[in-house]
C-alpha cells in the first residue's frame, strides 16, 4: 500500500512541475493538461488494477513468482522521479547537474 502511496506523490510532483514549468516557458496548453491528465489517470488506473490482481489472484489459486504491485509501482515511480528532474531542469537548470542531465538525455533517446 505504501508503494501506491509513494507513485500518488510522485506523480502529484510531476503534474505539479509540468505547471510550473508550462507557466515558466510559456507554454501552457489546456490540450497538453488535457492529454497528460489522461496519462495520469490511466497510470492511477494500472496502480489499482496492480493492487487488483495481487490481492485477487490467490483467490483464483492463480500464484506469480513476483509482486506484480512491486514491478508495476516501481516503473511509475522511476518514470515519474525521471519527468519531475526533467521539470526542475527546465525550470531551473541551475539545480540539475549537467551530469545528471545528460544521463536523463541520454534514457530518453533510448526510451524513444
Amino acid at each position: 500500500m505504501m508503494l501506491m502511496l509513494f507513485c500518488l506523490c510522485v506523480i502529484a510532483l510531476d503534474v505539479i512541475t509540468g505547471i510550473i514549468k508550462g507557466i515558466k516557458n510559456k507554454k501552457f496548453d489546456s490540450s497538453k493538461i488535457r492529454k497528460g491528465g489522461i496519462n495520469k489517470i490511466c497510470e492511477i488506473l494500472v496502480l489499482i488494477l496492480g493492487l487488483l490482481l495481487k490481492n485477487a489472484l490467490p483467490h483464483f489459486k492463480v500464484t506469480l513468482n513476483f509482486d506484480i504491485l512491486f514491478i508495476i509501482s516501481s516503473y511509475i515511480f522511476f518514470m515519474e522521479i525521471v519527468s519531475i528532474i526533467e521539470n526542475i531542469g527546465e525550470i531551473n537548470d541551475k539545480l540539475i547537474p549537467p551530469k545528471i542531465k545528460e544521463t536523463f538525455k541520454k534514457l530518453k533517446k533510448e526510451g524513444e
